[in-house]
């Protein structure tokens, strides 16, 4: 089911990575084997982020870049399943650390947290749209941000080479510049992972059923986006910018073949990066169209899709967002 959002824009984005990486050289060494065909062919990556800074460092640092001065929202979404802590989530450390106190004139941010993967900034972006459509709010602040590495099991290669840390952090407002197509239109899915094929188990360490992640992609997240295009009187060709979940490169090539969208249309950021969850949209983004003007980004669909065997949809005009250049960051 379709939902649309009126007058709704993304004034400021912005991605930060930590300094560090661990990467094929490294893995070699652990796997004593030869990686570099294999892990070419079937993630496209040969290094991923990692490092002991939490989410809450790398959305601080995210935050500084989007809010310089005084100013600020008048809600935080925080999205991550690997907060600093888990309770609170990081919403209200942001607000603390940011200063964003209870203040004479103004009240301190509303904050939320949501648990939510690889399908989390667009259900992220569709909670700030319904906050937005409050009298009350004029600015939202979505973070979303993970730290997988810490999750995966170090003898563990399918995990090891696939999961990097990063964040995203976004300035969401009530008004589109003039020119910009203001409507969102989403729409959220969910088929329950009973078999739990990508999760954390009782040792504490993520695991990861590859097949049947990937038969999730090409099965049920293929369909439903063909359909939702459909559904908003579009044909695939009228798509601008396909913005996918940097899940891996295997999965992202099938479904590019199944959708047969030109590879101009449908940019990938995992090399030096990894699958970041819920910030790997945001940091494709950064890495693709850093800037202030994208005509590319005029007709762009969000598409994110895993953990929880979850998706998401979000049809946006993001040609006029200013897109901060990848922040690197080696310390809080």
């Amino acid at each position: 089911m379709l939902q649309k959002f009126e007058g709704i824009q993304i004034t400021q984005f912005v991605a930060v990575v930590p300094s560090e990486q661990e990467g094929l050289e490294r893995w070699q060494v652990l796997f004593k084997e030869n990686l570099q065909p294999q892990r070419t062919e079937q993630t496209g990556i040969s290094a991923v982020r990692k490092s002991k800074l939490s989410t809450l460092d790398l959305d601080l640092a995210a935050c500084r870049v989007l809010y310089p001065n005084a100013t600020r929202p008048d809600a935080i979404i925080s999205v991550s399943q690997t907060p600093e802590r888990l309770v609170p989530g990081n919403a209200s450390g942001i607000a603390s650390a940011m200063g964003w106190t209870k203040g004479t004139y103004r009240a301190a941010p509303l904050c939320w947290d949501l648990q939510m993967g690889c399908a989390g900034m667009v259900w992220g972006l569709y909670q700030a749209a319904m906050l937005l459509q409050q009298d009350s709010i004029k600015e939202v602040l979505l973070v979303c941000s993970e730290t997988h590495s810490r999750l995966v099991n170090p003898s563990d290669r399918a995990t090891r080479l696939l999961f990097g840390d990063g964040a995203t952090a976004m300035r969401l407002t009530k008004q589109a510049k003039a020119g910009q197509e203001g409507t969102w239109t989403f729409e959220l899915g969910t088929q329950p992972d009973d078999a739990g094929q990508l999760c954390t188990k009782p040792d504490g360490f993520l695991h990861m059923d590859g097949l049947g992640i990937f038969d999730f992609a090409v099965g049920t997240v293929v369909p439903a986006l063909e359909k939702f295009i459909q559904s908003n009187g579009l044909s695939k060709d009228q798509i601008s910018t396909y913005l996918m979940h940097q899940a891996s490169g295997l999965v992202l090539q099938y479904m590019q073949r199944m959708m047969q969208i030109p590879p101009d249309r449908m940019p990938i950021a995992l090399d030096g990066y990894g699958n970041t969850g819920s910030a790997s949209i945001g940091i494709l983004l950064a890495h693709h169209f850093a800037g202030a003007f994208h005509p590319e980004l005029r007709n762009a669909i969000m598409v994110g899709f895993g953990s929880g065997l979850q998706w998401g949809f979000l049809k946006a005009d993001l040609s006029q967002t200013k897109i901060h250049p990848i922040l690197t960051i080696d310390s809080p």
